[in-house]
């Protein structure tokens, strides 16, 4: 697949996110456009093998480096204010909804930090002007729960008050990224990877988490929800209260022996996630 054309969308306080944008590379136009956003430490640029698979499915892909991530402006994992990472995306989704006036749907997908901040985005209405809103959304084991304890979560409120951005390793364990070697030496070896978090994006994890988790039953945007089942990077527990809870308007695709990064497993365990999207998106996007 071709490379990504890469562009440089300046924020409202200046800062500039790099967007990346996929060629289209079919004769026939496309059923759908999504908003690719990552998560925590990682990159836009990680997600090629996504973009080309969603091409094949009739949908074209934009994605961008949240700040502080990849080539984005920002210290590595500092959170400027508690909600910087929404407001980005609001700023960025404009420009993805102006470059896609075809008429064809608008989709959000975030994994990870990046789907916890979609869920909450969407949860709190999209602050974008004019511009077309998503029609439904996709979110690949979101940050709806951490591995920490209650003193841990205490103890990020407190730096979160008093030393908020200084930045501290983020604990992410590498080998539960995916069962796939090759995907966890990647990983591993990728300079624009980072390894950093703040006291106030720590604190915005937890806390915004509670807030989605809260607003489960009432959830209103179409949304298709897959998650690692053996995920030891964020907590599958929260996930699973969330899924319980949740309206009729949520899907939801639990893969219990899975890791983290579900669209990067092995063939075990991606083709069935990619077998349950694909039919998704059928039924939201008949042909």
């Amino acid at each position: 697949m071709s490379r990504p054309a890469v562009n440089n969308l300046t924020m409202s306080d200046g800062h500039n996110l790099v967007a990346l944008a996929w060629p289209w590379q079919r004769v026939d136009a496309p059923r759908a456009h999504v908003l690719l956003v990552h998560g925590l430490g990682e990159h836009a640029n990680r997600y090629n093998a996504l973009a080309a698979w969603l091409q094949q499915q009739g949908i074209s892909v934009w994605a961008y480096d949240q700040r502080g991530h990849g080539a984005s402006d920002g210290a590595r994992g500092v959170l400027p204010k508690s909600d910087t990472l929404l407001t980005d995306l609001d700023s960025v989704w404009q420009s993805f909804a102006k470059a896609h006036t075809d008429g064809a749907p608008l989709l959000v997908l975030g994994h990870s930090m990046g789907g916890l901040v979609a869920m909450r985005w969407l949860q709190r209405g999209p602050i974008i002007g004019s511009a077309a809103g998503p029609l439904a959304a996709i979110v690949s084991s979101p940050v709806l729960g951490v591995h920490a304890r209650r003193l841990e979560q205490h103890l990020a409120r407190i730096l979160a008050q008093y030393v908020p951005n200084i930045r501290l390793p983020n604990g992410l364990k590498h080998g539960g990224l995916s069962h796939d070697q090759a995907v966890i030496q990647a990983y591993t070896q990728d300079p624009l990877v980072h390894a950093y978090i703040s006291p106030r994006l720590g604190h915005w994890l937890i806390s915004t988490a509670q807030q989605v988790l809260a607003g489960a039953a009432a959830w209103q945007v179409p949304l298709l929800l897959m998650y690692a089942g053996a995920d030891g990077l964020v907590d599958s527990k929260a996930t699973d209260a969330f899924a319980l809870s949740a309206s009729s308007n949520v899907q939801t695709q639990r893969l219990d022996a899975a890791f983290h990064e579900i669209f990067n497993e092995t063939p075990l365990y991606r083709d069935v996630a990619l077998t349950t999207l694909a039919s998704w998106l059928d039924a939201l996007l008949p042909l």
